[in-house]
């Protein structure tokens, strides 16, 4: 019933939505308009205030990385295998990757989190925000990694891609420059 509980008004919010489409409540182009917001001003809201609750446990986050990330694991070569078994020609192994993302990056943050902290509270905010500190840059690394090393067509080694890829997206910098700036507050 406990889960019932949590879960149910992420259910009818998005059975509302579908209603509200339906009956044609909103108009056809007012997806764009909802994405914006949820994009630019909901999410990053919703990840600021994670942050803000956040109280950090005295457990290694290399722990906590790895009891995620090796679920991860597991369900990325779940779904490689899963993938190479449904594909009907060998030759679009590239899908076997896109389903393998696809699998994983899942709805971490417009659903992790609101059930998450509504089901165990601010104190799971500390685990999530360190999960969420390095999810987007390792699982984007790791599929692009893998894409290029099944698609055959390299124009140099598959890192030499990524790192060429990575220097291109100006918004990916500030990630990037953010990892391993010492902590000034340590007393």
């Amino acid at each position: 019933m406990a889960t019932l509980l949590i879960v149910a008004p992420v259910f009818a919010l998005i059975a509302a939505g579908y209603a509200a489409v339906l009956f044609r409540f909103v108009s056809d182009s007012a997806h764009k308009g909802i994405s914006e917001f949820a994009f630019s001003i909901a999410i990053p809201a919703l990840l600021f205030r994670t942050i803000v609750v956040s109280e950090f446990p005295d457990v290694s986050p290399y722990r906590m990385w790895g009891a995620y990330y090796g679920a991860l694991a597991l369900t990325w070569i779940a779904a490689l295998a899963l993938s190479a078994l449904l594909r009907q020609r060998r030759e679009d192994s590239e899908d076997g990757v896109v389903f393998a993302i696809g699998s994983v990056y899942g709805n971490i943050v417009m659903l992790g989190i609101p059930l998450t902290l509504s089901a165990l509270g601010n104190e799971a905010a500390g685990p999530m925000a360190l999960i969420l500190s390095v999810n987007t840059p390792l699982l984007w690394l790791c599929g692009i990694l893998q894409m290029e090393l099944v698609s055959r067509k390299r124009t140099g080694s598959a890192l030499s891609v990524i790192v060429r890829r990575r220097a291109a997206r100006e918004s990916m910098h500030r990630i990037d420059f953010g990892i391993g700036v010492p902590d000034d507050h340590s007393t």
